[in-house]
C-alpha cells in the first residue's frame, strides 16, 4: 500500500481527485490509503483560511409541512413523516453573494468535464449543527447560492461531508459554513475542514450514449418517451422484466473495493437522492455516478460508494456497493439503518424538481427485485431502525431517507411519490405489470404468463451444432451427417434427414468437440454431404471405425437430388422446392424452413427457370404434392408456401407442417444459414426465421396465435439476441 497526502492530486484511471485542506488553524497533512496499483501524480494546491464566519446574520427556521393529499387522489400515506422539525436552515437565503469574508474556500481552475465537489469535515459535525451553501462560477458569472446537506450516512464523530455536488463547465466553486440557528456550535472549532474536488472523464460513446449530447434543461426533458422503457447498455439480467443493471465493471468502477464485506440481513429499502444537479446529459450520467463513487470511497475514506444501487434520471440502473448484485452487504447510506436496509439513490436533486418517470419506474423495479430477494411482500411492513435522533423508530419497509433521520433526502418532490412507488412495488412483487405513466398515475395489470425460454448454442457454429445434437439425440444415433461449415449451398437440402444429427467440418479437418460428439453418439455410419471439393476424403482419417457414405454431386442441385434419393429411396408424400441461388448465389433461407416438413425432400431450383430436367424427373418419381417455398415461381403446378419475405415464408411453412398448435418453436437467424442447417433434425416444433436484433411482426403474430409453451433460440446472442428471445416469449404469452 502507498500513502498520499490529501494536499495533492490523485489520478485513478479515468479519475482525478484534487484536495485542498481549509482550516482557521495551520493545515495538517492527512494520509489517504490507496491501493498499490493506483498511479499517484503530486501537485501543489493552495491553502486558505476561514475568516469572517461569525459575521453572517441568522435567519428564521424554514418550515416544511408534509402534504396531506396527492395529485392522483390517493389517501394520505400513514407513514408520511412530519418534517417541520427536520427542515434545514436555508443557508442560501442568508449568504450575501459578494460577502467575500464568508467564503470558506475558493477552488479555481477547475478541470472541464464532469466535476464532483463537496465540503469535508474530517472530525465530523456533532448534531449536524451547521448549514452549508455553495455557488459556482462559469463564464465569469456566479450562480445563486444553493444550500447543501451533510451526508447522513455515518456516525457524527467520523469523517462527514456534504452530498456530492455535480458541476460542469464551472471554473470556480465557493462554499460557506455557518452555525445553525439556536446552536452554540463554534464554526471556528470544527477542526479539519476542506473542499474536495473529484474529476471524472466522460468516455466517448460510453454505454451506447450519444457523446454529442450537452447539458439539457431538466424541465424540458420528455418523460413520456422514457416511461416503461427498456434500460440501455445493460449487463446484469435480474430476471425481472425490464430491469437490467450495469455492473461496476461495465461502467468503469473497480470490481472489488478491496474492503472486507460485512454481510447483513436486510429488512427494507431506503430511497435517496444524491442532491446534486439535474442537468447532466445522458453521455455524462455514468461519469457522474463514478464521481460519486470516487467521492465516497476516497474523499470520505469509506472505501466504496455508500449506496447499493444508483439510478440516473434516464432510468439506467448502476450497481453501487460491491457485491450488491448477488449478496447483501452493509452500506453507508443512512446512519442507524445501514445494518438492516439497502440504499437506492437517484442521481439528482428533487427538493423542488419533479423526478422523471423513467427514474421513478426504475427505482420501483429495483426495490421490487430487492424485496423478492429479501422475501418481503408488503412495502408498508414496519421495520425498526435506530435512526436519528437516537432511540429508534418504526418505518415502512420502503422508506425515504428522511424517515430514518433528520434530512430532506430524497427531496420533497420525490418523497411525495413514495405512496405511488409503494403501490407499484407491491404489484410488481406479486408478479403483475405495474408502472407510473406519463400523467403520474399508477397503472397495473396482471402479467401474462410468458412462454418458457431456452437456447441451444455454443461458442461457434460447430459447438452449436453439437448442442443441438445433444438435445435431439440424448441417447445416441446410428448416423451422423457432416456438412462444410462454410458452404451452406451444399447443406441446404440436408435438413430433411431424421436418423442422426447434422454436424460441421471444414476442408482442414473436424473440430475436437465434433469428434467427441460423434463418439458419444456411437454412430455406425457417417454421411458426408458435398463433394470432395468441400469435404475431402482425408477427413475420414479422423473418423475411423465407421461405414462411409458420400452424397456429393456435380453442383448443389445434384447434391440435393442425391440427398433426396438417400432419405426417400422410393416415394414421398410431398416434394418441397426452394430457391437454390438466393442472394449472391449463397443459397436461400427458404430451404431452411422447408425442413419443417417431415414428409418429403427438398429440391433446388433456379428462379425464372424452375426445376432442371433431372430434378423434375425425380420429383415425378417420388410422387406426392409439390410445394414451393417463397414468392418466386419455381415449379409448375406447385402450391406456394410463401410470404412477402423470408420471415413470413417461415411462418407459412410452420403452419403447413404443424397444422395443430405446437408446444415448442425454434428461432433461427434468417440471414446466416448454418445454425438453421443443423436444426433440421429437430422435429418437435417448427423453425421460424428472425432478425438478430428485431423480431419480425409476422413471427410475433404467429406466436400470439399458436401460444407455444416454450420458445428456443438456436445459436448465441450474436445470432438471436436475448431481447428477441424475450420478445418472442412475450408474444407467445398465454
Amino acid at each position: 500500500m502507498r500513502r498520499l497526502s490529501i494536499v495533492s492530486l490523485l489520478s485513478v484511471g479515468a479519475f482525478t481527485v484534487a484536495f485542498a485542506l481549509q482550516s482557521s488553524t495551520p493545515s495538517t497533512t492527512t494520509d489517504l490509503v490507496l491501493p498499490s496499483d493506483m498511479d499517484v501524480a503530486p501537485a501543489t494546491v493552495s491553502i486558505a483560511d476561514i475568516d469572517g464566519m461569525e459575521d453572517i446574520a441568522e435567519a428564521p427556521m424554514e418550515e416544511k409541512v408534509a402534504p396531506s393529499e396527492y395529485g392522483t387522489g390517493e389517501s394520505e400515506d400513514p407513514f408520511l413523516v412530519e418534517v417541520e422539525q427536520r427542515s434545514l436552515y436555508s443557508a442560501s437565503e442568508v449568504v450575501p453573494e459578494e460577502n467575500e469574508e464568508s467564503v470558506l474556500h475558493v477552488a479555481s481552475d477547475l478541470p472541464s468535464g464532469v466535476v464532483i465537489a463537496g465540503v469535508v469535515f474530517e472530525d465530523g459535525v456533532k448534531g449536524g449543527a451547521v448549514t452549508i451553501a455553495y455557488r459556482s462560477e462559469a463564464d465569469g458569472m456566479w450562480s445563486d447560492w444553493t444550500d447543501v446537506e451533510l451526508e447522513d450516512a455515518v456516525a457524527e464523530t467520523m469523517t462527514q461531508s456534504t452530498n456530492p455536488i455535480y458541476l460542469e463547465d464551472a471554473s470556480k466553486i465557493e462554499a460557506v459554513v455557518k452555525a445553525a440557528p439556536g446552536t452554540d456550535t463554534d464554526v471556528q472549532a470544527l477542526g479539519n475542514v476542506h473542499m474536495a474536488v473529484v474529476y471524472t472523464e466522460t468516455q466517448e460513446n460510453e454505454l451506447g450514449s450519444d457523446s454529442s449530447l450537452k447539458k439539457v434543461d431538466f424541465k424540458e426533458q420528455s418523460d413520456a418517451r422514457a416511461v416503461n422503457t427498456v434500460l440501455r447498455g445493460a449487463s446484469y439480467n435480474t430476471g425481472m422484466q425490464g430491469l437490467n443493471i450495469l455492473s461496476r465493471g461495465e461502467y468503469g468502477l473497480p470490481r472489488s473495493s478491496g474492503w472486507t464485506l460485512e454481510a447483513i440481513k436486510p429488512q427494507g429499502v431506503v430511497i435517496h437522492h444524491t442532491a446534486s444537479a439535474n442537468d447532466y446529459s445522458k453521455a455524462d450520467a455514468a461519469a457522474v455516478v463514478k464521481g460519486i463513487w470516487n467521492f465516497h470511497a476516497n474523499v470520505n475514506d469509506w472505501g466504496d460508494v455508500g449506496y447499493h444501487f444508483l439510478v440516473d434520471r434516464y432510468g439506467t440502473v448502476y450497481e453501487g456497493r460491491e457485491g450488491s448484485l448477488t449478496g447483501f452487504y452493509e452500506g453507508g447510506h443512512a446512519y442507524g439503518a445501514n445494518t438492516n436496509t439497502l440504499g437506492i439513490s437517484v442521481v439528482g436533486n428533487f427538493v423542488y424538481e419533479e423526478p422523471p418517470y423513467a427514474a421513478q419506474n426504475s427505482v420501483a423495479k429495483v426495490a421490487a427485485w430487492l424485496f423478492k430477494r429479501i422475501g418481503i411482500e408488503d412495502p408498508y411492513k414496519g421495520i425498526w431502525v435506530q435512526g436519528q435522533p437516537a432511540g429508534g423508530r418504526w418505518i415502512p419497509a420502503l422508506s425515504g431517507h428522511r424517515d430514518v433521520g433528520g434530512t430532506e433526502c430524497p427531496g420533497q418532490a420525490f418523497y411525495d411519490k413514495l405512496p405511488r412507488l409503494r403501490k407499484v412495488v407491491a404489484s410488481l412483487v406479486k408478479g403483475n405489470n405495474a408502472w407510473i405513466d406519463g400523467a403520474g398515475n399508477v397503472q397495473e395489470r396482471p402479467r401474462a404468463v410468458s412462454a418458457e425460454g431456452g437456447r441451444l448454442s455454443g461458442a461457434d457454429r460447430d459447438s452449436t451444432a453439437v448442442a443441438i445434437s445433444q438435445a435431439r439425440f440424448p441417447s445416441g444415433a446410428t448416423t451422423a451427417y457432416l456438412v462444410n461449415r462454410l458452404s451452406p449451398v451444399d447443406a441446404m437440402a440436408a435438413g430433411v434427414v431424421k436418423d442422426g444429427p447434422i454436424l460441421f467440418a471444414s476442408r482442414g479437418g473436424v473440430k475436437p468437440e465434433t469428434v467427441n460428439e460423434i463418439r458419444r453418439l456411437g454412430v455406425s455410419k457417417i454421411v458426408m454431404v458435398g463433394g470432395t471439393g468441400v469435404l475431402p476424403d482425408s477427413l475420414w482419417n479422423s473418423l475411423p471405425g465407421v461405414s462411409r457414405v458420400r452424397l456429393g454431386g456435380a453442383d448443389r442441385f445434384d447434391t440435393a437430388r442425391r440427398v433426396a434419393s438417400y432419405v426417400f429411396p422410393t416415394r414421398s408424400a410431398a416434394v418441397y422446392v426452394a430457391d437454390g441461388l438466393g442472394v449472391n448465389g449463397v443459397g436461400s433461407a427458404d430451404a431452411l424452413v422447408a425442413a419443417n416438413a417431415e414428409d418429403g425432400p427438398i429440391l433446388l431450383a433456379k428462379p425464372g427457370v424452375g426445376l432442371d430436367s433431372a430434378s423434375a424427373s425425380l420429383a415425378s418419381k417420388l410422387g406426392g404434392k409439390k410445394y414451393q417455398l417463397g414468392s418466386v415461381s419455381l415449379a409448375a403446378g406447385a402450391t406456394s408456401l410463401g410470404g412477402t419475405d423470408r420471415y413470413s415464408t417461415s411462418v407459412a411453412s410452420a403452419r403447413h407442417s404443424y397444422p395443430t398448435k405446437p408446444s415448442i418453436v425454434y428461432l433461427v437467424r434468417g440471414d446466416v444459414f448454418m445454425d438453421g442447417v443443423a436444426s433440421g433434425t429437430l422435429t418437435d416444433g417448427p423453425r421460424l426465421l428472425t432478425e438478430t436484433a428485431s423480431l419480425p411482426s409476422s413471427v410475433c403474430d404467429y406466436l400470439k396465435d399458436v401460444k407455444p409453451k416454450k420458445v428456443v433460440a438456436l445459436g448465441g446472442t450474436g445470432a438471436v439476441s436475448d431481447e428477441v428471445l424475450m420478445k418472442a416469449r412475450m408474444c407467445a404469452a398465454r
